[in-house]
């Protein structure tokens, strides 16, 4: 299962997250807002992209991306289940 659930905005600043395990640093989420929300914002990006060593899942809701990130070999249809 995932090691943190993410909460973040548009401009890729955290709004809430839940660490479950401490495996992933708090400024993991910049490496996804860097790739992810900046970087990319123009495009369609895959729901699933690994950042260095870190497997972010994420699915955006509204005005939010809801993020998963864990460096294990996770259940992906299981991560994507609890996301939504």
């Amino acid at each position: 299962m995932a090691s943190t659930i993410f909460f973040v905005n548009l401009k890729g600043e955290e709004v809430v997250s839940r660490h479950f395990r401490n495996d992933i640093p708090k400024q993991a989420i910049d490496a996804f807002r860097n790739e992810i929300v900046i970087a990319k914002a123009t495009g369609q990006n895959p729901p699933v992209v690994r950042i260095e060593d870190t497997t972010f899942v994420y699915t955006r809701h509204g005005n939010l991306y809801v993020v998963a990130a864990t460096k294990a070999n996770p259940n992906i249809a299981l991560i994507f289940e609890y996301l939504y």
